[in-house]
């Protein structure tokens, strides 16, 4: 038998109230494309935020659009999707 320690509190944001995740998501994108030499406009980036839907858009859905939108070589959509769960909490800030 193992034993288990009880969760004493959960804690959900849905809606960008304690944190601004996204802008979190944004600055990771930024960070993303700058990094890999990737050229993009504003129209890129307000396409990719509409593309996310705020996270609502499946994460590995989101991936693969993203890889094969701007076809970088060194990521698959499922290392692209593994590097922005290692990477996005280096961008959230709480939300103002």
């Amino acid at each position: 038998m193992s034993s288990t320690t009880p969760i004493k509190n959960l804690l959900f944001d849905l809606d960008n109230t304690l944190i601004d995740r996204d802008l979190a998501f944004k600055k990771l994108i930024l960070y993303f494309l700058l990094l890999h030499n990737i050229p993009f406009s504003k129209e890129d980036i307000r396409n990719i935020l509409e593309k996310d839907n705020h996270g609502f858009t499946k994460r590995r859905d989101f991936a693969h659009w993203f890889i094969q939108k701007y076809q970088t070589t060194n990521f698959s959509p499922e290392t692209f999707y593994e590097w922005q769960i290692a990477k996005i909490a280096k961008f959230i800030s709480p939300a103002n």
